[in-house]
């Protein structure tokens, strides 16, 4: 099992664990596209209208404001509830779970949580006959987001350069 390097509560610790959030939120992010815009569509038929539903919520403009909030919140909402939170709950009820549990468990809870929110919008379930299709897709999209924003969370948790004590 490595050592866990980020117990330490220095403010270069506090840097490192920002830092190491955003880069995991990025590459959630990069994951989250590719598997909305090129394999759910082949897969399903459909990809994840998550766009459409927030600007429907919200009544922004769907290119600008959408597209910020679905940065804003890849970068700084999602890996921040999952490393000071979900990681860290996951393995205090069930000791020694590796750390593709919790971001399993993650992405199912937000794959739960943006369809709840779907749901309630006014119309989000107009699509009744497609809303399978686009659930699964989401889910897809979410569920590589959490994976890949795990891996690059526990790599740089446990990552030593070559030589370091």
């Amino acid at each position: 099992m490595p050592k866990v390097i980020d117990q330490d509560h220095t403010p270069r610790s506090r840097v490192g664990l920002a830092s190491s959030m955003l880069l995991a939120g990025a590459a959630g992010l990069i994951a989250f596209e590719v598997v909305a815009r090129f394999i759910t569509p082949v897969m399903f038929g459909a990809h994840p209208l998550l766009g459409r539903f927030v600007a429907m919520a919200t009544g922004l403009d769907f290119v600008a404001n959408v597209a910020v909030i679905h940065v804003l919140t890849g970068l700084l909402v999602l890996p921040t509830v999952y490393v000071l939170t979900i990681r860290r709950l996951g393995t205090w009820i069930l000791p020694g779970m590796p750390w593709w549990g919790s971001a399993a468990g993650y992405a199912v809870f937000i794959w739960i949580i943006s369809q709840a929110a779907v749901l309630r919008i006014p119309g989000g379930a107009q699509d009744v006959p497609s809303l399978t299709g686009n659930a699964l897709a989401s889910f897809f999209a979410y569920a590589a987001y959490a994976m890949t924003l795990g891996a690059v969370a526990h790599l740089l948790r446990t990552w030593r350069p070559a030589g370091a004590p």
